[in-house]
């Protein structure tokens, strides 16, 4: 078994997004329409 990735749902996506992006840096690789896929890791804060 291999670990693909986590679902979380959110109400606003581009507010989700935003707060990934600057608390993780994630980046946005994908979007299915709002149905986004994000890649990155951990950042130190």
């Amino acid at each position: 078994m291999e670990f693909k990735g986590t679902l979380i749902v959110e109400k606003d996506c581009w507010k989700a997004l935003k707060f990934y992006q600057d608390m993780f840096g994630m980046e946005l690789i994908r979007d299915h329409d709002g149905n986004m896929e994000l890649e990155g890791g951990w950042r130190n804060v």
